[in-house]
């Protein structure tokens, strides 16, 4: 997952499965750790 800003992720589970685009509650118990990155 990938998270985007604004509440919003974009997840492509696997190889060869469609990216799925939505807000973080639509993926309810998916996301366990969300990290910032930053420019130093």
């Amino acid at each position: 997952m990938i998270y985007l800003g604004g509440d919003h992720i974009l997840e492509a589970p696997q190889t060869g499965e469609n990216i799925r685009y939505g807000a973080l509650s639509e993926f309810p118990g998916q996301t366990a750790t969300v990290y910032r990155i930053t420019e130093s």
